[in-house]
């Protein structure tokens, strides 16, 4: 017979669907929750808290989040192995198929926004590969780490960026310094907006959010098409909303004809990821191309926009929907996935 010691001085206990035990710490003191573990628990249900973070709250299963210990950021377990049907993340990546970690039948592809080629033209969505370079290394480390870990982190908020003045009034020109920048995935914050007519500041966020990052076990990166995806089929599966995910998403974000801060309504919050839809779409990493009649590929787009604005219609718009940029008429806001070097 094995014994558990409990090293807390307030617990609760809950049992899970699949007959596993959670127990939670509850002291004051902020600080990770204390699980028993079995063998037969995958993965998934013990997501890794990387180093710079620690446990804020949830569940392994329906949206266990974390918190940098600046309390800056935080980031909600998306568990992918928890839907192993829907997770094919072994060797398993072909082009063309649908039996792919993140790629859905159900999609949307919204019809308004494909630019106009000749009839002769096809679109084809490519996700994330691309018919000149088949294997993107980033893509193939992230699986590699989800197949370790049996999921991923994604950011609990849309990102909010900062600029940070350090001149002192009447500095002169050639002593100026440049505005640090300062990333919030935050509750209460205006969602830092990006034009369609000049996405490559999202790389420059990017890559200035893993300059300011001090942990080499861990980096961040705009979400692949496969991480949205399955995201979603995640929220869609564990709350039983098909519809809302993928045909109407009225009631699950805020399509109220007004611009709202980060997670400023509960009801826009599930699994503790909060505007999945609604107040500003999202832009994501997918590379879209046309094939001509001579079977040469033209990229059209690399980032693709998922989900509804505030001033759109969540039956039009859904959260799973997505569209091409074009400069000038689209606007929207970036969530950031992390990935744990294995």
């Amino acid at each position: 017979m094995k014994r558990y010691i409990i090293d807390a001085e307030n617990f609760c206990i809950e049992k899970q669907e699949d007959g596993s035990i959670f127990v939670k710490a509850s002291n004051d003191t902020l600080q990770a929750p204390v699980r028993i573990k079995r063998d037969y628990l995958a993965s998934y249900l013990d997501p890794p808290i990387p180093p710079g973070y620690q446990y804020l709250k949830g569940d392994p299963l329906t949206g266990f989040v974390i918190q940098s210990l600046d309390g800056d950021l935080e980031f909600t377990w998306v568990p992918v192995l928890a839907l192993k049907k829907y997770g094919y993340l072994f060797d398993s990546y072909k082009i063309g198929t649908s039996s792919i970690f993140g790629i859905f039948p159900n999609r949307i592809i919204e019809p308004q926004n494909k630019p106009f080629h000749c009839d002769w033209e096809r679109l084809y969505p490519f996700g994330d590969y691309n018919p000149y370079n088949v294997k993107i290394l980033p893509f193939e480390e992230q699986i590699a780490s989800v197949s370790k870990f049996g999921g991923f982190y994604i950011s609990t908020y849309h990102i909010y960026v900062e600029l940070i003045d350090e001149n002192t009034k009447g500095t002169n020109w050639k002593m100026l310094k440049p505005c640090k920048r300062r990333y919030f995935s935050k509750k209460g914050l205006w969602p830092t907006i990006y034009d369609g007519n000049n996405l490559d500041v999202l790389q420059h966020m990017v890559r200035s959010l893993n300059a300011q990052n001090e942990c080499e076990e861990i980096s961040y990166h705009l979400p692949f098409m496969s991480e949205h995806d399955f995201m979603l089929k995640w929220i869609s599966k564990t709350n039983n909303m098909e519809a809302a995910i993928y045909e109407d998403s009225s009631k699950i974000g805020n399509y109220s004809g007004k611009l709202l801060k980060t997670g400023t309504k509960k009801q826009y919050c599930i699994n503790n990821i909060y505007d999945i839809t609604g107040n500003l779409p999202e832009w994501t990493y997918e590379v879209f191309a046309h094939r001509d009649i001579w079977d040469r590929y033209y990229v059209e787009s690399e980032y693709i926009l998922r989900g509804g604005g505030y001033n759109e219609k969540g039956n039009i718009y859904p959260a799973a929907c997505k569209r091409f940029s074009q400069p000038g008429l689209n606007e929207g806001v970036a969530r950031v996935a992390m990935h744990i070097k294995v």
